[in-house]
């Protein structure tokens, strides 16, 4: 189980993550999504934008360019996105309070808290 944070209001809230989630099937109506998100009680949908958050924390998806281009015939070549993940000019994952039935945190989750 991942323990949920709170998100007090939608700038709170990692825009590369809101998009990906938006591109999902079953997270299709963004008003709702949203609306899920700044909810204060434990659920899916937070569950979901918390592994990815946490994913994204994890492994950002930044490359050195020169790398790329000496992989690359093309004098364009495609490369991975940069992921900035910061709020207020600070990265962070843990947004404060814990939801209403987020289960306790293990040790682990605890750690990326504290980021």
């Amino acid at each position: 189980m991942l323990q949920t944070s709170i998100i007090p209001t939608v700038e709170d809230l990692d825009p590369d993550v809101l998009s990906t989630m938006n591109s999902l099937q079953c997270f299709k109506d963004k008003e709702k999504l949203v609306s899920e998100l700044l909810n204060a009680k434990h659920n899916t949908e937070k569950v979901v934008y918390f592994l990815l958050l946490d994913r994204k924390l994890r492994n950002p998806s930044v490359e050195d360019e020169l790398d790329v281009r000496h992989r690359s015939e093309s004098a364009d070549p495609p490369r991975k996105r940069v992921d900035a993940v910061q709020f207020g000019g600070q990265a962070r994952l843990s947004l404060g309070n814990i939801s209403e039935g987020s289960p306790v945190a293990s040790r682990r989750a605890l750690k990326v808290q504290q980021v």
